[in-house]
């Protein structure tokens, strides 16, 4: 079983004495050894990535969540910063681990703020619930559901009493176009308490028709080899009674 990724945080005491620079030690041994412990508490890149590394330079790189982030970082959806860190002599003779930061693009990130998608899709909290048929035992606490929803995706939601109309993104229904209009309602349930019942939405209202409404889902490979397979059959014998209408007869 492979071993979770164990990131550095800067609030961690063992990190937040590495980034400020606060490491000192009397001999290079000492320092490699240090650097060596933070290699087993945190996760480190392999040696591979320190390509601009001397090959007997005693360095590592961390990606630390937390560090050196700016307002404009946290826009831009970093979380935090990849950190150079070498065993460096001081001008007193000390030796010191020395923090730098790293300026790689985001996408190399192991971590980062995802942006904020203009619909829900069903891995959102409270359609999980949903679908899960999950038990509400107030009027209030489903309503609150579907108030929330309103709140987090405006652009694609119409609040009406007890239901919400809604665009979700859902690549079962139609994977070439999966914003797909449904209907959340709160319907009594059978054993008291209320749920939350989702159905696809046909109405024209201000959204648009639902263009997936009607359209039904691909037919598995397994359906569409079937129908290959029977109009190459078709077509095999057209061919032959075709061969056989035209085949001269041999009789003079």
């Amino acid at each position: 079983m492979a071993k979770s990724a164990r990131y550095a945080q800067v609030n961690n005491p063992m990190v937040q004495a590495l980034v400020t620079g606060r490491y000192r030690f009397e001999t290079k041994e000492q320092a490699a050894a240090k650097l060596e412990e933070l290699k087993k508490c945190f996760t480190a890149a392999r040696r591979d990535a320190l390509e601009h590394a001397p090959e007997d330079k005693i360095c590592a790189i961390f990606w630390i969540a937390g560090f050196s982030v700016s307002e404009e970082d946290e826009k831009n959806g970093f979380m935090g910063h990849y950190a150079f860190v070498t065993v460096e002599e001081l001008p007193n003779g000390l030796y010191a681990l020395s923090c730098v930061k790293l300026h790689e693009e985001l996408r190399f990130h192991p971590r980062r703020i995802r942006p904020k998608s203009r619909m829900p899709n069903w891995g959102h909290p409270i359609l999980r619930n949903v679908q899960k048929k999950k038990h509400y035992p107030t009027l209030e606490e489903a309503q609150a559901c579907l108030d929330a929803l309103q709140l987090e995706y405006p652009e694609v939601c119409i609040p009406n009493e007890n239901k919400i109309y809604i665009m979700i993104y859902d690549r079962n229904v139609n994977p070439e176009d999966p914003a797909t209009k449904y209907v959340l309602k709160i319907v009594t349930h059978k054993e008291g308490g209320y749920l939350l019942e989702c159905t696809l939405n046909t109405s024209q209202g201000r959204m648009g028709p639902n263009k997936n409404a009607k359209k039904k889902p691909p037919a598995l490979p397994s359906t569409l080899e079937k129908n290959r397979d029977e109009q190459e059959a078709k077509g095999y014998f057209a061919s032959m009674v075709s061969l056989k209408r035209k085949k001269p007869s041999g009789k003079k």
